[in-house]
């Protein structure tokens, strides 16, 4: 689906995304020169473990949504290795999105 312009910014929409799969989506940071990247695993224990992967000395927003409308803000973390670890706080919601953003 294209992009539409809203009094909000460009708003997609994403309909039908299967669970259990990662979905990536890239906007421009005009701060950035690389897209930080977003993989998730799960432990044995079933908790979800986040890695972020990007420029160092970057601000990174971690974002979770339970039904990719709403949002709310999970942590900020500076990325001063290339690499950022974070385990978000556990969720009661069967299902559980994740998007980073270098504001």
């Amino acid at each position: 689906m294209e992009p539409q312009r809203s009094a909000v910014g460009i708003v997609q929409e994403f309909t039908n995304l299967a669970p259990k799969q990662v979905q990536t989506i890239t906007e421009h940071q005009e701060e950035a020169t690389v897209a930080p990247r977003l993989a998730t695993t799960r432990t044995e224990t079933g908790v979800v473990q986040l890695t972020l992967t990007g420029q160092t000395n970057l601000l990174y927003v971690i974002h979770a949504s339970t039904n990719l409308m709403q949002w709310t803000k999970d942590a900020v973390r500076t990325n001063l290795t290339g690499t950022v670890d974070y385990t978000p706080p556990p969720s009661s919601s069967p299902q559980r999105f994740y998007r980073v953003q270098v504001p």
